[in-house]
């Protein structure tokens, strides 16, 4: 692939697709904060709370949010991700270094590490499904999935309407080219 075309789909728009079947969409920027401390201790787990203002999720793999757009995932037993509005990032990190501080944890800023794909329709579950090796029928409300797709490493997440694929942002050219291309036999009419 071109060096210059790749360069512009790594961090630009994309165009959408937008069909009763599948609609695509690539979110561009939104603030993401890894966050590692053991989930099962009190001490963090209350750090956390009182920083984020959010009460944990009830179990590894699950997801809670608040109003303003503001997402905790707990991904595995010492790993969180902080999803958050554009351009918060440094006001979060500051809170959760202050409120974390002297407990065993870490805390970084990794939101030019990633792209999101918003993936809805009808045939959502058909699509994924082709590339995946997780059966998306286990998936619940809420919940969490690390996995992949075709050759891209994603978190999936099941937003009832939709799904949301977090992908590493040097794999989003390639998981938007197959998805659009496997979207194809879904929007034919």
């Amino acid at each position: 692939m071109d060096n210059n075309i790749e360069q512009t789909m790594l961090w630009q728009e994309v165009a959408p697709i937008s069909h009763k079947n599948i609609t695509l969409n690539g979110v561009v920027w939104r603030d993401k904060i890894l966050i590692r401390g053991a989930g099962d201790d009190k001490k963090f787990a209350s750090a956390l709370q009182n920083a984020l203002g959010l009460a944990l999720p009830a179990a590894c793999r699950y997801v809670v949010h608040d109003n303003d757009n503001t997402r905790l995932s707990w991904l595995s037993p010492n790993e969180f991700m902080l999803d958050c509005p554009y351009q918060t990032a440094g006001q979060w990190v500051a809170k959760l270094h202050e409120s974390l501080n002297g407990i065993h944890s870490a805390v970084v800023d990794v939101s030019d590490y990633y792209r999101v794909i918003i993936l809805g329709g009808e045939c959502r579950s058909l699509l994924i499904n082709k590339a995946c090796p997780f059966n998306t029928d286990e998936l619940t409300r809420g919940m969490v999935v690390g996995t992949h797709y075709a050759n891209a490493t994603i978190q999936l997440w099941d937003m009832a309407s939709n799904y949301e694929l977090q992908v590493r942002y040097s794999f989003f050219p390639y998981l938007w080219q197959y998805l659009t291309d496997g979207a194809r036999e879904y929007i034919k009419d």
